[in-house]
């Protein structure tokens, strides 16, 4: 008889076997290994269940993170064997000079590239059986690897060098499942943010203004200010996490209120929210989450009654890495909105946030 004791057994058997063959691949050249994602394995699984009826290893629209796909014929597919045909790319693969030696026709190395992309550190992936009886994985990768100067990658075969260019994303884990799909294509990043607006030197003794502070930088600066005060890590900003939080805040922007919106990152980012009257600076939206720390008792990890905290417990949140934000200007011309993407995310309850 199935028992759900037996369920979470063999799912944590998956999960064991996926990471064990991914990493023996990064060993191998000299890379640190994964570690497992519940909240991009949860995507990934979902995005696998979504073709269950045509079994197709296409790219999905989880535009934040790298992805390999492959479907095995039959339903009797461990989830290394699977693994395996990505890894196997390697043998055609040119560490010397990044480039990649597959005949025309074939796949290429991207597949094997993401397996064992340097910075990619977390990875989700989901198992099912299709409608045809053959068994369809997918894998999700965090920090997506494969990038490189051009636009995302949406087609296969994959043979130019991959460069080095990027921007990343984050969310609240869910339930552990297992992994597998079938068709690699990284997501490739976006080229890095101007830096700040310089003043010319040759100003003819006319007067020059204070810098301008990009956005990023106030976002990031008063959390890590925050973060610093309670002894946690500083967070590192994220361009692919910015990205869906750019697309979430130009959603927020028409209504003008902090309603949630359904996202396709929901589950795999925590979300904070800002909305005020008028124009207000990146600085002043995290201000506004920072100050809920009045409210915060950390002893008993509890906020006072008919306050909320929950912006700030994410803010300071210790197992909180990556961070990416927008602010906008709503379409009435006059208020402001704000989102911050958090990965991995917080908030977990019962959980304390340091």
């Amino acid at each position: 008889m199935d028992t759900d004791d037996g369920r979470r057994a063999r799912a944590a058997a998956i999960v064991a076997d996926i990471l064990s063959a991914h990493n023996t691949a990064r060993r191998a050249v000299g890379v640190a290994p994964l570690t497992w994602s519940t909240g991009i394995a949860e995507l990934a699984k979902r995005y696998a269940g979504s073709r269950r009826g045509d079994c197709e290893p296409r790219r999905s629209s989880l535009f934040n993170f790298g992805e390999n796909a492959v479907v095995g014929k039959g339903r009797r597919w461990n989830a290394s064997a699977l693994v395996a045909q990505w890894v196997d790319e390697g043998r055609l693969y040119h560490r010397a000079t990044a480039s990649c030696a597959a005949p025309a026709g074939l796949s290429g190395c991207a597949r094997y590239t993401q397996v064992v992309w340097r910075n990619t550190t977390q990875l989700g992936c989901g198992k099912i059986v299709c409608d045809s009886g053959d068994t369809l994985l997918v894998c999700d990768y965090f920090p997506p690897g494969n990038y490189g100067t051009g636009p995302i990658i949406t087609a296969l075969p994959l043979q130019t060098s991959p460069n080095r260019t990027h921007k990343t994303q984050n969310s609240f884990t869910m339930s552990p499942f297992a992994c597998l799909a079938a068709f690699s294509l990284a997501l490739a990043s976006l080229s890095s943010p101007a830096a700040a607006m310089s003043i010319p030197s040759h100003n003819h003794g006319a007067a020059v203004g204070a810098p301008v502070v990009p956005s990023w930088k106030q976002f990031l600066q008063v959390q890590n200010d925050a973060r610093g005060a309670v002894g946690v890590q500083p967070l590192t900003w994220n361009w692919t996490i910015e990205l869906d939080a750019m697309r979430y805040a130009n959603e927020l922007r028409v209504p003008c209120s902090l309603s949630p919106i359904a996202w396709p990152t929901d589950g795999v980012y925590g979300r904070n929210l800002y909305r005020a009257g008028g124009h207000h600076n990146a600085a002043h939206a995290a201000a506004a989450w920072v100050d809920e720390r009045r409210w915060f008792d950390r002893r008993a990890n509890a906020c006072a009654q008919g306050k909320t905290c929950g912006d700030y417990t994410q803010v300071v949140w210790n197992t909180t890495t990556h961070v990416g934000c927008a602010r906008r200007t709503c379409k009435n011309g006059l208020d402001t909105v704000a989102v911050c993407n958090y990965f991995p995310p917080g908030n977990y309850v019962g959980v304390a946030p340091y």
